[in-house]
């Protein structure tokens, strides 16, 4: 070891701890750094084994670590490195990072050790840890560790005697609305001020996360669930009071839904989920609700559903139907409304007010668009002819129909000559706005005409929930596109929504059509007829086509014929068909007789 004496000047003015060891583990030099690091001075260091400086397991087992070493040279640690805890004199240990060196001289053999501080290491390190834990605007957890940390709750809630477990999701009405109107720095302030309020309110025993942009969750455990629900409505109206942005005094409207929740439910994602589902269609401008067995059950099918809608549409578990729009003279079809159907192998029969929205939410739009589009070919080429279905008996001017039951007693106001739809049969299929704005959809459409060559003509699109259209010069684009390729537009729902004016001389439609609750109302309440009438009135000032839909008595349609709506459609004269039915209905003649009138009806005509 004298060769290393000249050595030691170096290794003191050295930054790095050093320490020096024979091959019995015996300490024969430590620098300042090494000193310093572990609160030792050097007398009470040299000339001791170095397993003082271990942790209880390494100590123990260190000289033979040595033994083995110089037996087998195999390195556990020589030349590699490792990451140990050193002991303090004071006896708390620190991370340090130990990387040896060993020498051999006449004497024998040596061991040199660098240790390296960890603890900033560390430190960071936790640091990081919680900062994947925690969102970093309101402190709390971020949805990753809420889930995880409910999960170790409940998994663990009867081996911890943990009972009632419940789970809250809450979020504020329109949010979104005060970040635009009071910019994203007072909407932050907002947001930590009312989680500082949502922390004071929940209860130890309760775990809180941020899931979403203005989407939080609570887990109340280990107490009754009447106790959860007053702490529900503490928190609903704790949130609710009015606080100061700095601008403007402003309340926000809290929406909660409240769920019991167990072991069972291990998958809070999903339940948090539900929850979401609930508070939008059950409580949309506020409030608070239980969410019960029934409901959750109801929801957990609509969750199964969402996940089946794909591969419904890829395995024909979704099909068309089709409803005959028919002349309101002649009672003869003039187009079909092609409408998606869902019998599902499990669930039985689907209400499109539902799938429709998961198709959406899904951006399977396109994909049903398409599919419908090939069954309006199907149709036509099953009907055994792809030519314009003509009138060929009666006339559309006489006011009579073709089936002699009698005549229609008001005198028509229709002026102008038969549209296309008059010439032909139209197959019309729904497209919502946002599934015709889609980059691709014209070249798609493009791609089945010229599959489908008969369908020139014969096609149209009836433009539904048309908000993502209102003011678009894309839009407009796409309308001219379609009516280049001979392909006719329809507005649903008029007069509702964002249906108006201006939106007609943007988009410049081949037809309206005149939603069905005024036609419901119209023979009981004038406003709704006195719309019907303006709606009617534009429509033939602008030279386009009208459409009643929802026509249910003899009464509506004959009223709707006399203020000049041209076509009707409703349960009056036939329900959604099957294709196959449909076209049946259409090669014997397509026409429905009018039905007899009773007095109440015409005591309200």
């Amino acid at each position: 070891m004298n060769e290393m004496i000249p050595s030691k000047i170096l290794l003191g003015a050295t930054l790095d701890t050093i320490i020096a060891i024979d091959s019995d583990g015996t300490i024969l030099y430590v620098n300042a750094a090494m000193t310093n690091l572990l609160g030792w001075g050097e007398n009470a260091l040299l000339g001791r084994n170095v397993s003082m400086l271990m942790n209880a397991g390494d100590s123990d087992r260190h000289d033979s670590y040595i033994r083995r070493y110089l037996q087998t040279r195999e390195p556990q640690i020589i030349g590699i490195g490792r990451e140990v805890m050193a002991r303090h004199r004071d006896g708390t240990l620190i991370p340090v990072g130990l990387t040896i060196a060993e020498f051999t001289f006449k004497e024998g053999t040596y061991f040199v050790g660098t240790l390296r501080d960890l603890r900033d290491r560390r430190r960071i390190e936790r640091q990081l840890a919680e900062m994947k834990r925690h969102d970093p605007l309101t402190g709390l957890f971020n949805r990753q560790a809420f889930v995880r940390e409910a999960r170790l709750v409940l998994s663990g809630s009867d081996r911890d005697g943990i009972r009632n477990c419940c789970l809250l999701a809450l979020d504020f009405v329109k949010f979104s609305i005060l970040n635009n109107r009071l910019g994203l720095r007072t909407g932050d302030q907002t947001l930590k001020s009312l989680m500082i309020r949502l922390e004071k309110t929940c209860p130890p025993r309760s775990i809180i996360g941020r899931m979403y942009s203005d989407q939080f969750a609570v887990l109340l455990y280990d107490r009754p669930y009447e106790e959860c629900l007053e702490i529900a409505c503490e928190i609903s109206a704790n949130l609710s009071k009015p606080f100061d942005t700095g601008q403007t005094v402003d309340p926000v409207r809290t929406r909660i839904a409240v769920t019991r929740i167990s072991r069972q439910d291990t998958d809070v994602e999903e339940t948090f989920a539900a929850l979401e589902k609930l508070k939008k269609t059950r409580i949309p401008d506020g409030g608070l609700i239980e969410f019960s067995d029934t409901a959750r059950d109801d929801l957990h099918r609509l969750i199964n559903l969402e996940n089946d809608i794909a591969r419904a549409l890829d395995n024909g578990e979704i099909t068309s139907y089709g409803q005959p729009i028919v002349g309101s003279r002649d009672r003869r079809v003039r187009a079909i409304e092609l409408l998606a159907r869902w019998r599902h192998p499990a669930h039985g029969t689907i209400a499109p007010d539902q799938f429709i929205a998961m198709i959406e939410r899904q951006a399977l739009g396109l994909t049903l668009v398409r599919k419908q589009i090939a069954d309006a070919a199907r149709l036509l080429a099953d009907m055994g002819r792809v030519t314009a279905l003509k009138t060929d008996t009666g006339s559309e001017t006489d006011g009579r129909p073709d089936s002699g039951t009698g005549p229609v007693t008001e005198t028509s106001t229709e002026t102008g000559t038969d549209s296309d739809l008059d010439d032909g049969l139209k197959i019309f299929v729904n497209c919502g706005a946002r599934v015709l704005l889609q980059g691709d959809f014209t070249a798609m459409l493009q791609d089945l005409l010229t599959e489908f060559p008969y369908l020139t003509g014969r096609l149209g699109i009836e433009l539904t929930e048309q908000e993502s259209m209102h003011h678009s010069e894309l839009g407009a684009g796409i309308m001219a596109d379609l009516n280049d390729m001979g392909v006719a537009v329809a507005i649903d729902d008029f007069g509702t929504g964002y249906s108006s004016l201006a939106y007609l001389l943007q988009l410049n439609p081949e037809k309206i059509k005149i939603d069905r609750s005024f036609v419901s109302n119209m023979l009981d309440d004038w406003k709704s007829l006195a719309l019907c009438e303006s709606i009617a009135g534009i429509a033939r000032a602008m030279k386009l086509d009208v459409v009643a839909e929802g026509v249910e008595t003899e009464g509506q349609a004959a009223k709707l014929q006399a203020l000049g709506v041209k076509y009707l459609q409703g349960y009056l004269f036939s329900k959604p068909l099957p294709l196959d039915g449909l076209a049946d209905l259409l090669r014997s003649g397509g026409r429905f007789p009018v039905r007899r009138r009773n007095a109440r009806t015409k005591a309200a005509e």
